[in-house]
């Protein structure tokens, strides 16, 4: 969805802000075509400073490139390619290594590296349909290490620096991995009289992953009551592949009546398990103005390789399911001016849930950055659910205001292997959204926005266990069973 470089002529741009610094350069390609656009950033803040109070700064680098080319009328081949790296250390600095906190107490360097690239072909055959064929290849690094400060051996003397004591502290936690996906797909989309677009097309995924993960002394997950839970050591290489087709068509009997129908099949190699996917969608126009349109869907998600090979249970976790159901009404009084009302229902199953933990699902857990939290025996047993009511108003800039405003109830369980439903990490059971703006003049506007949403819901401590061990540990009878304030701002 990179935008296309400029085809008539060169162009340079650059600019600094307090985050960082880039530049732009594009330019024609072939005597206008085609084009090519490239784009580069980094960030600057460790430039002034040392610390931005998590002992580092984030060093982020930002690579983008585009090149297109039109072959012939009816030809066209570009590439793409979006390349991010980031370097950041987190922990003690020589002010906060007596301060009553967790970073404190460690020493975290972490280096990322994640690349996509991709080169494709579409090919348009007349007015019978278009072709679009794509090779693609991402990639994505991690080589972390974190270190306990308080396990170091031996202790330095109370004269000895931070980096003495860095030093000699040992490494808890170390993750040095790498994923790689190779794809080759093909997507036609053809147009008809009977049937007014056919859509077909397949996938073949190559995954190569690499992980080399060491938790030694195990964790304190917050989970757990018992420390040092769940050691690791995990030196793994594997390959795997993943095939994939679907069908797709639109039908219009008549000029108030559209459905779609569709199918998609999946081959999951690592999990060695086939799913097939049916959709279906009807639209109705029930006047000039009012419109009804429904659908309902299948839908299989493959859990992350690294939580399926963390632990050996985790090697039969299957595709977590989940059918969405969605119906709604479509309301246009003129052009500019659209009223919609839609609800939906969604189940959700085999969720990956806590083999140890019965009332914990990866549902729950929210997002949390911290990928130990979430590296324990797993097995595809959970189950939920959610289901709401969404209105929108859009008012386009025709006069002199616009305004956009939405409003959604909602509800989503989750359950972990006991099988009780509990509220979902993101359940926020009201939200309401207003933008809008008027025109003073030709050359002035007001505008503004207002926001609400319900508290989110969260865990408690279990007060006696976690003074006990001077940590935080959950209390699993009280899942998200605490909301936080409601949120507004104007």
């Amino acid at each position: 969805a990179l935008r296309e470089g400029d085809r008539e002529r060169p162009r340079q741009q650059a600019s600094a802000g307090f985050l960082g610094a880039g530049a732009v350069v594009e330019g024609p390609l072939g005597g206008g075509k085609g084009s090519w656009i490239v784009s580069a950033r980094r960030s600057f803040l460790d430039f002034f400073t040392d610390d931005i109070g998590v002992g580092g700064v984030p060093k982020i680098y930002a690579l983008n490139a585009k090149v297109v080319y039109d072959l012939s009328p009816r030809d066209r081949v570009w590439a793409v390619n979006v390349t991010g790296v980031d370097r950041l250390r987190l922990g003690a600095t020589v002010d906060s290594a007596s301060e009553d906190s967790e970073l404190a107490n460690l020493d975290i360097q972490y280096r990322g590296w994640r690349t996509a690239a991709g080169v494709n072909w579409q090919r348009v055959f007349g007015q019978r349909g278009v072709g679009l064929l794509g090779i693609t290849h991402s990639s994505a690094s991690v080589d972390a290490a974190y270190k306990d400060l308080l396990r170091a051996d031996p202790r330095p003397s109370s004269d000895g620096s931070l980096d003495d004591l860095i030093a000699s502290s040992p490494v808890v936690f170390s993750e040095d991995s790498a994923e790689r996906e190779t794809t080759i797909k093909y997507d036609f989309t053809g147009f008809g009289t009977r049937f007014k677009k056919i859509q077909a097309g397949g996938a073949v995924k190559r995954i190569d992953t690499r992980y080399d993960t060491r938790q030694p002394f195990g964790y304190d997950n917050p989970y757990s009551a018992t420390p040092g839970s769940n050691a690791l050591d995990i030196d793994l290489r594997a390959v795997a592949y993943d095939f994939g087709a679907y069908l797709q068509s639109t039908w219009e009997p008549t000029s108030r009546l559209g459905a779609t129908l569709g199918v998609r099949a999946d081959r999951y190699g690592s999990a060695g398990a086939t799913r097939v996917s049916p959709r279906l969608g009807l639209s109705v126009r029930l006047t000039s103005r009012l419109s009804w349109q429904s659908s309902y869907g299948v839908y299989y998600q493959e859990t992350s390789p690294l939580l399926r090979t963390a632990f050996p249970a985790n090697r039969r976790l299957q595709p977590l399911r989940a059918d969405h159901y969605v119906s709604g009404l479509v309301y246009a009084p003129e052009p500019s001016l659209r009223v919609s009302a839609e609800a939906y229902w969604k189940e959700y199953r085999d969720y990956p849930v806590s083999q140890e933990y019965p009332s914990v699902t990866l549902a729950n857990i929210g997002d949390t950055f911290d990928v130990r939290e979430s590296l324990f025996p797993l097995v595809s047993k959970g189950r939920g659910r959610s289901f709401g009511l969404e209105v929108s108003l859009e008012k386009r800039f025709a006069g002199r205001w616009f305004a956009q405003a939405n409003a959604a109830l909602s509800r989503a369980r989750h359950a972990g292997s006991d099988g009780v439903l509990r509220p979902g990490a993101f359940d926020y059971p009201f939200i309401a959204n207003l933008v809008g703006g008027y025109r003073l003049a030709e050359r002035w506007e007001i505008a503004g926005r207002f926001a609400y949403l319900t508290g989110r819901p969260y865990t408690t401590y279990d007060e006696a266990r976690s003074a006990a061990q001077g940590r935080g540990i959950y209390d699993l009878t009280r899942i998200n069973a605490v909301r936080a304030s409601d949120y507004v701002r104007l």
